[in-house]
């Protein structure tokens, strides 16, 4: 079987004549495709939606094949399936967003939803199954969304496309996350990358809330809004504000879940910490390789501040006080809602779960390591992201590239909306102020490839020396296990180099 070649877009455009794009599309009517004024239609004389439209034929039309989308990974969420019943305005947009690409493009969506928790070896259902349909070189599935432990062995195995080579993707376009492309195109390509087409990359980034009554209740608390603004918000301030907050309420000499703290946090939260420094357990260099950039003063530095107050009665890390892990939510939840907690590290999937509750909240960025930073860092959580990817062997490469391009050029006003301006600032942030946030966070996120390629099982040396306070091994730690990610490093970016386009 083989693969594909794919046309290069100046001929493309010269000669569309030759282009195979399905099925000539039908006279425009009220049953194939829906007029403006429907809200499932992009309006381009909207000024609220952007300008840029993709470069797709006018006359794609698929006259009713059905789009088939592979949903796999460890968080329970899928952008593709939606019954209509108006459950919640995600679902709506979902919905409302499938409609019309659907007649817009005469195709039917498909969604096979395989979301199975549990996966993080690189060889999880998203993998398994992907990598059986590339064995048997069949179509079963147009696109996917993978969990990231799997969809990077499966680009580092060659089961996946190049999307930067797949006719009608730009992933220049905004409704493509540049942040991932920068961070994830490995040897001058892109395997997978995320944007408008899912809302996953979003849920999972991690974000501070803080709780409003506990600061206008200390009167020696600085307000964190105006650190931000002022270029103040770094972790040496950051720290000295939760030192200020803890108390043992019940007096029992013991600081447990019934007692306040200045800050509330979880294990994995240490690696948001290395990255809220831009620093990375690894990155694309210049020549498209992926190198070891862990050992350096920042990462030592950052981390070394947070496990000083990590190690604090000052702190509460919900993970490491009940290792029970579905004592975890419930104990979260507590702390928060009934104000023992002032700072609470966490990702955004959590903050809705306040919602409904009395706490007032508002919500920060992780701080900087110091002024001179130029910018925030956000980490998107590796264990629960989803990545689009395209498999390898595609029945037709075109009819793919139009309608990925589609989908996610209709993601953009229709699905990311419904999460960002209803679901969030509409719904859940109660302050301008915290909106305000939303932009820097959703702004400066970073995609970490060593921890996507589990290099050197960092993702689970770092948490563990911050719980066990030995982040002063960390340098001895780092160069002891650094040979081994440069093997294992050197295999990842041989495999890369040698892999087609």
């Amino acid at each position: 079987m083989k693969r594909l070649i794919c046309l290069v877009l100046i001929a493309l455009m010269l000669i569309p004549a030759l282009i195979s794009c399905g099925e000539s599309k039908p006279p425009v009517t009220a049953d194939t495709t829906p007029a403006l004024t429907d809200p499932t239609v992009i309006d381009p004389a909207d000024t609220t939606v952007p300008p840029e439209t993709p470069d797709i034929p006018e006359d794609a039309y698929y006259d009713g094949y059905t789009f088939t989308v592979l949903v796999c990974g460890n968080f329970a969420n899928n952008d593709f399936q939606s019954d209509g019943l108006g459950t919640d305005v995600v679902s709506d947009a979902i919905y409302r967003k499938n409609a019309a690409v659907e007649a817009q493009l005469g195709i039917v969506i498909e969604n096979v939803d395989a979301i199975s928790f549990g996966s993080s070896g690189g060889t999880g259902t998203g993998f398994t199954k992907m990598k059986k349909s590339y064995d048997a070189a069949s179509f079963d599935y147009d696109i996917a969304m993978i969990g990231t432990y799997d969809v990077s062995t499966l680009a580092q195995s060659g089961y996946i496309a190049n999307l930067n080579s797949v006719p009608y993707i730009d992933t220049t376009r905004s409704w493509w996350d540049q942040m991932a492309n920068r961070d994830l195109t490995i040897a001058g390509k892109l395997y997978y990358t995320t944007g408008d087409i899912s809302l996953t990359d979003n849920i999972i980034t991690h974000c501070i809330m803080f709780n409003k009554g506990i600061l206008e209740s200390g009167s020696d608390l600085l307000n964190p809004y105006q650190l931000v603004r002022e270029n103040k918000w770094t972790y040496d301030t950051f720290i000295a504000e939760v030192k200020k907050v803890g108390e043992d309420l019940n007096g029992d000499d013991k600081m447990d879940i019934n007692d306040r703290y200045g800050l509330m946090t979880w294990s994995d939260a240490a690696l948001a910490v290395l990255n809220s420094s831009l620093s990375r357990i690894c990155a694309v260099n210049d020549d498209g390789e992926i190198e070891f950039t862990l050992n350096t003063e920042t990462a030592l530095s950052v981390l070394e501040k947070y496990a000083d107050v990590h190690s604090t009665s000052n702190c509460f890390n919900y993970q490491t006080y009940d290792t029970t892990s579905s004592s975890w939510d419930p104990n979260r939840i507590k702390v928060f809602d009934e104000d023992l907690a002032y700072y609470y590290m966490t990702t955004f999937n959590t903050v809705p779960k306040h919602r409904d509750k009395d706490t007032d909240f508002g919500i920060l960025p992780f701080p900087k390591l110091s002024e001179q930073q130029d910018t925030y860092g956000h980490l998107v959580s590796a264990y629960h992201c989803q990545f689009l990817c395209i498999p390898y062997y595609s029945e037709d490469i075109d009819r793919t590239g139009v309608i990925t391009e589609y989908m996610a050029y209709v993601s953009q006003s229709i699905l990311t909306p419904a999460y960002y301006e209803k679901t969030l600032v509409g719904s859940v942030i109660r302050d301008e102020e915290s909106a305000e946030m939303l932009d820097i966070i959703f702004s400066t996120r970073v995609f970490d490839v060593g921890a996507y390629f589990k290099v050197g099982s960092y993702t689970t040396t770092i948490p563990s020396l911050v719980n066990n306070n030995k982040v002063g091994t960390f340098s001895s730690t780092v160069q002891q296990t650094a040979r081994a990610a440069a093997v294992q490093l050197n295999n990842i970016n041989k495999q890369f180099a040698k892999a087609e386009d």
